[in-house]
């Protein structure tokens, strides 16, 4: 057999080594483009809709280890296995624990649930997998790259595991506790708990405590192996709705059967207590000095109750004052009267018939709106209503002056049977401008509640509220279209509807 000579051996190794290499460079090459594609698509979809940056990561996270695995293939396997061998293990399992770990936060969690399915992410579900993909990572790291048998670490150390066990055993306990929370789910994210003597919405279900947010927005986190201790009650289950409780004193003239109209109309009024389940009025006991009746009602969601519970106490007191009842103190009460020189009697029905608000009504009527009304007096100076501020009082200037303010510049000065902040009333928009007294004066003022009840016997206001919208938008905007002025006293309108039904 011939000799090959030294050239000829040498350019056969080179044609070797190029054709090799040409055959690498396309295919990575390939690889490479076609990860910029799908790179760029998706960047172009996130400027439509947004798209979660773990699953960016996470595709070119799984590009990288198709790179890793063509290269090892076509380039690596030619070359000394000593040399490349622990950076090529090292590099493998980094990229496959990248991959594994966006495609949970990024696919899985911020995609599939958060978006597609609108559920709150369980971290302590991603964190057990997260955990156990770890461990099967490190054990194949201990068995490829070291030679070390993983059962032979498991069997020494089993003195040392009991050591470490029995000085975390309370963090230990938590974690378990937490597995078992996940297995039995007694809550979940956003449910409304009570545990010993706190209470607040869960935030997150963690390896060692869940975090609840209290009504003060207080964030406390609440060990696992605690809340398996203690009494829990989860106020979204078995139904949504949570029912509250009210207690209510009457005096003992009054006939239960119109307490029960009463109470039953306010109910009836409030926009934040459901219908099905609906509420439940009675006669729970008799006291020495008064009568006590329970209202049980429920809101759709835990946190509307305090809302409610001020709306409610509000329209009884108002309810009662309509029918001449007082509500009672305990105990014996005892009265005491005196001369009251700065607050003369305020009952000007007049000044109420002349307001386009109250127009058409019948003297009766007005005279309801005076009893419930709250006579205030402001000194002069006195800032009535701040620029900004979201209260929703009307008021009824019976005597003196006030100016309506904005900034510096005065834009108005209203007298006797005036009328501000009828908008704030009607649509509960914040307060356009200051209104400050300028000398004593003497107001009506009409809140939420009272009007709710006045409207209520009265629905004929309605149609006063829309002339008050008419009149409002063509002054504020007259430039306008009368198609857009029309849009603008719907809109007026609907936010109207939207607080009284």
């Amino acid at each position: 057999m011939p000799t090959q000579s030294p050239l000829a051996l040498i350019a056969d190794y080179w044609h070797l080594l190029t054709s090799l290499h040409l055959r690498a460079v396309v295919i990575l090459g390939g690889i490479v483009l076609a990860y910029a594609l799908v790179h760029l698509s998706l960047r172009l979809a996130d400027r439509k809709k947004a798209i979660p940056a773990g699953l960016i990561r996470a595709v070119r996270w799984f590009f990288v280890l198709i790179l890793i695995y063509a290269a090892e293939r076509l380039v690596l396997s030619t070359l000394d296995d000593r040399l490349v061998d622990t950076p090529l293990f090292v590099a493998k399992t980094l990229a496959w624990w990248l991959c594994i770990k966006n495609v949970l936060d990024g696919v899985y969690a911020d995609l599939y649930l958060t978006r597609i399915k609108k559920r709150a992410v369980n971290h302590y579900v991603i964190d057990l997998i997260k955990f156990i993909v770890l461990l099967v990572l490190a054990a194949g790291a201990l068995t490829g790259f070291f030679h070390i048998e993983v059962s032979s670490v498991l069997t020494s150390s089993a003195i040392l595991t009991a050591v470490i066990g029995f000085s975390m055993q309370d963090t230990i306990g938590s974690i378990f506790s937490g597995f078992l929370l996940q297995i039995e789910k007694p809550f979940d994210v956003g449910d409304w708990i009570k545990v010993d003597e706190l209470t607040g919405r869960v935030l997150e279900i963690n390896w060692r405590y869940t975090t609840i947010e209290t009504a003060k927005n207080d964030a406390i986190h609440i060990p696992n192996n605690a809340i398996c201790k203690k009494d829990l009650v989860n106020y979204n289950r078995p139904i949504p709705e949570v029912c509250v409780e009210l207690t209510i004193p009457v005096p003992f003239g009054v006939p239960p059967v119109r307490v029960k109209t009463l109470l039953a109309e306010v109910l009836a009024a409030c926009p934040l207590v459901t219908l099905n389940p609906g509420p439940v009025i009675r006669f729970r006991h008799i006291e020495e000095s008064r009568l006590i009746y329970k209202i049980f009602f429920y809101v759709r969601k835990y946190e509307e109750q305090f809302r409610a519970i001020d709306e409610l106490h509000a329209s009884v007191w108002y309810a009662f004052k309509a029918q001449g009842i007082e509500l009672p103190l305990p105990g014996r009460e005892v009265r005491l009267t005196r001369v009251r020189t700065a607050e003369p009697d305020l009952a000007p029905t007049e000044h109420l018939a002349a307001l386009p608000l109250f127009a058409g009504l019948t003297e009766p009527a007005l005279a309801l709106i005076t009893r419930i009304a709250a006579p205030v007096v402001f000194e002069p100076g006195r800032v009535i209503v701040k620029a900004g501020a979201t209260s929703t009082s009307l008021f009824v200037v019976v005597s003196g002056r006030v100016a309506v303010r904005r900034g510096e510049a005065v834009l108005a000065e209203i007298g006797p049977g005036g009328v501000f902040g009828e908008m704030a009333l009607l649509t509960g928009e914040p307060r356009k401008a200051d209104v400050v007294a300028l000398e004593p004066c003497q107001c009506l003022e009409i809140d939420r509640e009272a009007f709710r009840l006045v409207l209520g016997r009265h629905p004929q206001i309605s149609e006063n509220v829309n002339a008050v919208f008419r009149e409002r938008v063509a002054k504020n905007q007259p430039d306008l279209p009368r198609e857009e002025q029309n849009h603008a006293e719907l809109s007026l309108l609907a936010l109207f509807r939207k607080i009284f039904g």
